[in-house]
Parts: C-alpha cells; structure tokens; sequence
C-alpha cells in the first residue's frame, strides 16, 4: 500500500480554495464529487503534490522540514512549497495532510499558517483536524477501487496475449487470478478458453469463442458478469455481437479483425486504460421481468433476437432490431 500524503477531505473543502492550476478540482470538490478526483494522493495542487512526493514506500526516504514547533498534542510534520505549507500526521500504513495553508506576514498575520494552528493547540482543537471516520471510508474504498483496476489491467494483458496466440488460428487458455489480495496463492477466479476458426472459402468468417468457468467463491457475484463484460469488450466490443449458450460466448467476425484488435488492445493497454464495450445500435425487444433492476445494476438481459445486451439506455432513440421485429410479429397476442 502507497504511503504517498493525501489529504483530509476537510483540508479539501476549508483549507485549499485557492492554488488550484485549473477549476476543476475545486468545482468538484465544490460539488461533493470526490470520486471524481482520486486518487487523492495524486491531486495537482502544489502543497498536496510536494507533501506526496515527500513520503514513500520506505520511511528513510522521507523528505520533510521537520515536525511543527508550535503542535505539541499530536506530532505534525512540515512541508513547504513557495508560501504554502502544510501538516501530515503519519499513521502506520498512510500519511495524511491534516492541515495547510499559506504563511504570510512574517508569520504575524491571523490567518498565517503557523499562527492559526498555535491557537488551535492553544484551544485543545487540534484534533478536530485529525482524520475522520469520512476519510478512512474513502480510502478504503479508494485501496478497494485501486486492487480492481490493477487486476482488470493484468486481466486484460492475459486477454491481450491470447488474442496474439489466437489471431492466426487456434485455442488458448487463460487462467485468472484472485482479485483478493489475501487470496492462497495460485488461487484462481476463473478459467477461460479462446478458440478462433479462421475463414475458409466457403466460410468467410473469424468464428471466435469465450468459453467461462468461474471458481464457486466468484459464481454469484457481480464481478463475475463485469469479468465478463471486460474479456468480451477486449476481443470485439460492440456489444450485439456476442451470442451466449451458458457460459459459451460466440461471435463471427470479418477476416482479419483479431490481428487488428490486438494493436488496438496493446494501445489502450499502453495507455493503462481499460477496452470498454460499445452499446448496442439497436433497440431490442426482451421480457420486462426485472428490467429495472438489471438496468440499475448493469446486468445483461436476453433479446428476443438471441443477444445480450445491458438496458440503460431510452430504447427509443435507435432503430428497432429487424430480428427482434420480425419475431414479435410472429408472437400470437390472443
């Protein structure tokens, strides 16, 4: 786990309203939109980036002025950047940036750094600056989003390799890991196996198919369908393409298109971002049951055509699909 400085989301919202090189940070701060800039320890405001940059993996690598003369009741320690200054309290597995500010006027101003926090030890408030039940939920979340990331990377790179082996012809077995950082090592959260049928004269298509075992901790989870979602998107990514039997996906592709989508893997991968699925072009017809909620949870549903497809979009903006039509015309409605 980074030890990298991050700051107090009270020192967000009462102690950096200014320094910022663009508005959005503050706007989303503003805002109540947290997520929308972490992680924290990674924001652009000077302090922030000299106080994370201060702190490392190793300890007696650390880089800071030395503790506050003036904080008594719990040991902060100082960090400057041009007029700003700030305070981290260092907890055993993170560093947090309890306090900052700007000295000003030789430190004789009110509103100087160094004087407000010698009244607030002089007040005994000096722990209302201390981390709060707030913070630690959201670095937890924070850690908890930051394992998933990194284990969708790796799973995408493993995904990128078998579609190196595959492009030509063949099959390929993927074994993925645990997301769990605690988990036995050599656990598995799934088994997978890529096979491509290469075009031939009188079949002039890429026949490309998923086959999904999931380890019995991860089969009713709902990372086992967002597992899914990503291997699909990373082979061919609209998302009306794939057609599902169990845990069997298949799809026809042109000739060529797996050579193709390798270089466009390995730039995203580069790139450190994840393939994304392409929403269906269609609107398409399936059972209300439920839609709602799969919606809000973003699970596929079955079109009456044989897809699946995630609903969280006004099916009346697109074209019906000619298959599903065809078939609903054909549904007795006596």
């Amino acid at each position: 786990m980074s030890r990298r400085a991050r700051p107090t989301l009270r020192v967000l919202r009462e102690d950096l309203g200014d320094g910022w090189p663009t508005p959005f940070t503050r706007r989303a701060i503003e805002a109540g939109d947290i997520e929308a800039i972490q992680p924290l320890d990674a924001l652009d405001h000077p302090i922030l980036l000299k106080a994370s940059s201060s702190f490392t993996d190793n300890p007696a690598d650390d880089t800071y002025v030395g503790s506050i003369a003036s904080v008594s009741s719990s040991q902060l320690l100082e960090i400057k950047s041009g007029q700003w200054r700030a305070g981290v309290l260092v907890e055993s597995d993170v560093c947090w940036v309890v306090t900052a500010g700007l000295a000003k006027g030789g430190h004789k101003d009110r509103d100087d750094f160094y004087k407000s926090l010698e009244r607030q030890e002089e007040n005994g408030t000096i722990s209302a600056l201390l981390p709060s039940q707030e913070d630690r939920d959201a670095l937890k979340r924070e850690r908890a989003s930051a394992i998933i990331e990194d284990w969708q990377l790796h799973v995408q790179n493993l995904l990128l390799d078998a579609i190196r082996t595959v492009a030509h012809g063949g099959v390929a077995e993927i074994s993925i890991p645990s997301p769990d950082p605690k988990a036995e090592s050599g656990e598995l959260f799934a088994s997978m196996t890529m096979e491509v049928v290469l075009p031939e004269d009188d079949y002039p298509h890429e026949d490309v198919v998923l086959e999904f075992s999931f380890a019995d901790r991860w089969k009713n989870t709902q990372l086992r369908w967002h597992l899914t979602v990503q291997a699909l998107a990373t082979v061919n990514p609209p998302q009306d393409g794939w057609d599902r039997t169990g845990e069997v996906y298949s799809n026809l592709l042109e000739p060529g298109t797996l050579a193709r989508r390798a270089l466009e893997v390995e730039a995203l991968h580069d790139r450190g971002e994840i393939a994304r699925s392409t929403p269906t072009s269609h609107s398409h017809w399936t059972h209300r049951k439920n839609l709602a909620q799969r919606s809000i949870d973003g699970t596929a549903v079955l079109a009456l055509c044989g897809i699946y497809f995630v609903p969280h979009r006004d099916a009346g903006a697109f074209d019906k699909c000619p298959t599903c039509a065809s078939l609903y015309s054909e549904i007795p409605t006596d």
